[in-house]
């Protein structure tokens, strides 16, 4: 099946492997797209897609960002933290 005006890009949106249509679809693959149950399914199909197309520039940029960053390793001083989170000094009581 394929949905109209649905790109290949925003038909192919998986995550982690997931194709998020294409399995939506599917398991709806026994359901009647007569009367009102079926046009509650088209427009549920039709809003998943228009959902998509909304999240994949998000994802895009997010994946650009992931990329740019990976190069760079991320440490604690470029960072600009402590070298220590918590002080493990000898003064410490632990309850009784």
């Amino acid at each position: 099946m394929r949905l109209i005006n649905a790109s290949e890009h925003t038909w192919n949106f998986a995550v982690s492997d997931y194709s998020v249509i294409s399995k939506w679809l599917k398991a709806r693959v026994d359901e009647s797209l007569q009367g009102a149950e079926g046009v509650a399914l088209l427009r549920g199909a039709l809003d998943l897609v228009r959902r998509v197309k909304e999240l994949l520039p998000l994802c895009d940029k997010a994946d650009a960002g992931l990329v740019a960053a990976l190069p760079s390793t991320l440490t604690r001083d470029a960072l600009e933290l402590p070298d220590t989170i918590f002080d493990v000094s000898d003064d410490y009581d632990e309850p009784a």
